[in-house]
């Protein structure tokens, strides 16, 4: 007798999960309005409120109405979704073998890619975590800790990237969890196992941090960079300048054997390569400064670096231990 009432009361429960659309896609099935049924049906999913058993129904029901319309994609979709969640599922052995073709090929795939799991574990008397290990189709949206009869619904945690989400009970005693889609319909429900005062609890690991990228670096190779080239160049055409000045006081020397244009060209190219020397090695020099200063406090050292200015100059010192 208690057995068979607690075989009613579920059944009950089931009920009333059950939202108004997929009764009415239930009658619309038997009654041969396939297109109906199917608006019905994706109605009632993205309702939500959908108990797991009403949610399998759902997928099972639009996988068949999506097939006899001639949707074979569609309906291997939700077919896909339904064996993910019910691996051991099946059709009637009497379907014609042209519409069974797209409940075998989902197989196929649940074969492939595996079936949704996902485990829950305590983590202290107050809080428990579920993993989520495989969920080929990303069904999971979040869970959330089943709240006691006339409860408000607890909040609803996303899983974070390790596919994690961590829930707060209110007792240290067994709890129920559930996973949820996008519309709030319960994919599965699994039961939490009480606090054991004999056995440790799995230690919590803090959260990994972040390594943060060192500004120091990019800052050193946007001033040396640009330092080095303007220094190099700066000498390279101080070379050139001197090597042209040389080659002017030949040309003066011998002058009575040239043009004055070729002094006159001599000369302004003296003057280029002074300019561009002089201006590459000033240039250098001002980058060296904020150069010297960021390398100095990248290097791990006791140093003290300070940047100074006067009338007439300017440098950078630099103390501590070399």
């Amino acid at each position: 007798m208690i057995r068979a009432l607690a075989i009613v009361m579920a059944l009950a429960a089931i009920a009333r999960a059950d939202s108004p659309q997929l009764d009415e896609a239930r009658r619309a099935v038997a009654e041969v309005r396939y297109d109906d049924a199917q608006r019905l049906l994706v109605t009632a999913l993205e309702a939500g409120g959908n108990s797991p058993v009403a949610v399998h129904e759902i997928y099972k029901l639009a996988g068949q109405t999506a097939v006899v319309l001639g949707q074979d994609e569609v309906g291997e979709r939700f077919y896909r979704k339904w064996l993910v969640l019910d691996p051991g599922a099946t059709i009637s052995s009497d379907v014609a073998p042209k519409l069974r073709a797209p409940f075998e090929a989902a197989r196929a795939y649940l074969a492939a890619h595996g079936r949704f799991e996902v485990v829950a574990s305590r983590l202290s008397a107050t809080e428990v975590e579920l993993e989520l290990r495989s969920d080929p189709l990303a069904l999971a949206h979040g869970a959330r800790v089943v709240a006691a009869a006339g409860a408000a619904p607890a909040a609803v945690v996303p899983f974070d990237r390790d596919r994690r989400a961590r829930l707060a009970t209110e007792t240290a005693a067994q709890a129920r969890a559930e996973v949820l889609d996008a519309y709030g319909n319960t994919l599965v429900e699994l039961d939490v196992a009480p606090v054991d005062p004999g056995a440790a609890l799995r230690p919590v690991p803090p959260p990994p941090v972040e390594p943060s990228p060192h500004p120091s670096r990019a800052a050193l190779y946007g001033f040396g960079i640009p330092c080095v080239v303007f220094l190099g160049g700066g000498i390279g055409f101080g070379v050139a300048a001197f090597y042209q000045q040389d080659e002017l006081d030949k040309k003066v020397a011998d002058s009575r054997h040239l043009y004055l244009s070729d002094v006159e060209t001599a000369r302004k190219r003296r003057d280029l390569f002074s300019w561009l020397g002089g201006g590459g090695l000033a240039i250098g020099a001002l980058l060296a400064i904020p150069t010297a200063i960021v390398y100095f406090r990248t290097a791990p050292s006791e140093r003290i670096v300070l940047p100074f200015v006067g009338d007439d100059r300017a440098g950078v010192s630099v103390a501590g231990r070399f």
